[in-house]
């Protein structure tokens, strides 16, 4: 599949709406890229933007496909601020599409109120992203699609144990996907936040270095 599928796509979303462009841009959607690229190229995009809200002190806390904007000239645009948060904040609202949330999300749902809870940090909006990322290059949720028959508290449970198991191999799904790059996206995918990638500008080095660009 080709990249031009993803502006075409936007095109027909965004059809009757005011159009929308971002100044400033300083890469340009290249009409040879495959799917692939051009969803890398997306994301690069929405880590920068991360970057950028995650200098400020403020934490997402919601990354996920239908909260990014895409642009016909492939500009994606990250919005939906609701469930985000000072990150020195004292007890976050904790909010969220479950097959999104990253694994201390979840458990700060459920935490023992005696205990301390998980801390959310730039890794938790990493992770919401890496989910975001493999779906699109996938077509499927790494760790499955909400169970319909289980309690939220069951749910819960169901989504942390496939998270402790880890991701499907990225490129036994879509072998279209770089290994390098599929190797990064899976890592962002960790149970533990310290063997994420740290940082989104970290992350965002790693799309464009693998699209032939350097940050």
């Amino acid at each position: 599949q080709h990249a031009r599928a993803i502006v075409a796509a936007a095109e027909q979303v965004n059809r009757g709406s005011a159009p929308i462009g971002v100044p400033g841009m300083p890469r340009g959607w290249r009409k040879s890229w495959n799917y692939a690229e051009g969803i890398l190229y997306l994301g690069a995009q929405v880590a920068e933007a991360l970057a950028f809200t995650h200098s400020k002190g403020f934490l997402h806390c919601d990354i996920k496909p239908s909260n990014v904007l895409v642009t016909e000239a492939g500009q994606a645009l990250l919005f939906d601020f609701n469930l985000s948060f000072l990150e020195q904040a004292a007890g976050p609202t904790v909010g969220g599409t479950i097959p999104y949330m990253a694994p201390e999300q979840l458990e700060l749902i459920t935490a023992d109120k005696s205990r301390r809870p998980p801390r959310l940090d730039a890794r938790t909006d990493i992770f919401g992203l890496a989910v975001t990322l493999f779906e699109l290059l996938a077509g499927r949720l790494p760790f499955g699609s909400m169970p319909t028959h289980l309690t939220k508290s069951q749910t819960i449970s169901h989504f942390l144990e496939r998270q402790r198991r880890g991701p499907p191999s990225l490129r036994s799904i879509n072998p279209q996907v770089d290994s390098r790059i599929a190797s990064v996206i899976e890592s962002c995918l960790s149970f533990r936040p310290e063997d994420r990638l740290q940082n989104a500008s970290e992350l965002a080095g790693a799309l464009w270095l693998e699209l032939g660009w350097h940050r």
